[in-house]
């Protein structure tokens, strides 16, 4: 949870195409988590004012939630309903700006001079774009570019990977420690 300062977010790279800020009282990570996901997005605190967190580190969300089932219910569904608006956010300005995805993770996004103007915002800059000052913008604007709530609700390529890396990963996990149960008991 954010106590102070500010955390903005970019699409994949820092410092470029930056589309949401958060400010004191939001809180991130959480829905990446309980759901076994990776960010696709870059988190940025301010660099002109300190930014103060309270963190709890992923085992300790975790145990938290098996130590609490009722509150791991709760915690689930505002987790998913989180992700589906941090994605309708994060998908009104890759539609709005016209972003080319491979090409933004890549860093070769070549943005039309016509349409686009590269700019950069200090923290204290009052010229920054509505959409890094107003802590509604995207709340007020749903109309960006309408998407579709099972767009939303679907697990997008980079998740799934993650997904299907975690569960490698824990069926490992499971293997090794098998082994070295089925050696003890063979040991004795």
């Amino acid at each position: 949870m954010i106590f102070g300062g500010k955390v903005t977010l970019s699409l994949s790279q820092k410092d470029r195409n930056e589309y949401f800020t958060l400010y004191p009282t939001c809180y991130f990570g959480d829905y990446q988590i309980l759901n076994g996901l990776r960010a696709s997005e870059t988190y940025k605190s301010g660099v002109e004012q300190s930014t103060y967190c309270h963190c709890l580190s992923k085992k300790d969300l975790l145990d938290l939630m098996i130590t609490f089932p009722d509150a791991k219910q709760t915690f689930q569904k505002r987790a998913d309903a989180r992700r589906i608006e941090f994605r309708r956010i994060k998908k009104q300005y890759e539609r709005f700006a016209n972003v080319d995805k491979q090409a933004e993770i890549d860093g070769k996004e070549e943005l039309d001079s016509a349409r686009f103007v590269i700019q950069h915002y200090s923290e204290n800059s009052t010229e920054k774009p509505p959409f890094l000052q107003e802590h509604d913008y995207y709340f007020d604007k749903n109309d960006l570019a309408p998407i579709e709530d099972n767009e939303l609700e679907a697990i997008s390529d980079s998740e799934m990977q993650t997904r299907t890396t975690q569960e490698d990963l824990e069926r490992k996990q499971k293997e090794a420690l098998s082994k070295s149960l089925e050696f003890l008991v063979v040991s004795f």
